[in-house]
């Protein structure tokens, strides 16, 4: 993918939801970037990493990472829906190209992860 779509991607999906912005805790310490979150959810979606895995690249908790991937998968199906995902076509992301029922698949398969 490249750096100038992976980033409007991001872009895109951290306007949408405020879950993405980087915030400061209680203290005034930065919490997760919207990078490492959705860097965290492009990977498990790439490769098929457990959420636990992103805890050692990315320094992402488990549940962090589910509920990055729940919230991005929401947010790229509310942005993009216009937009044809199913054509290979400059605007195409995925490979295979995401639909709904994909992100509802994977949403479904890391709550039942996060379940057990």
């Amino acid at each position: 993918m490249s750096r100038p779509l992976f980033l409007r991607i991001v872009d895109a999906v951290e306007n949408h939801d405020n879950y993405f912005k980087q915030r400061r805790d209680i203290i005034g310490r930065l919490g997760l970037s919207y990078l490492q979150k959705t860097t965290a959810v492009f990977r498990m979606l790439a490769y098929g990493l457990p959420a636990d895995a992103t805890d050692e690249y990315i320094k992402i908790g488990e549940s962090t990472a589910i509920e990055s991937m729940k919230r991005f998968c929401r947010a790229v199906v509310e942005i993009f829906s216009e937009e044809s995902m199913s054509e290979r076509c400059g605007t195409c992301f995925w490979s295979p190209p995401v639909t709904l029922c994909n992100c509802e698949r994977a949403s479904s398969v890391l709550e039942k992860r996060s379940d057990t």
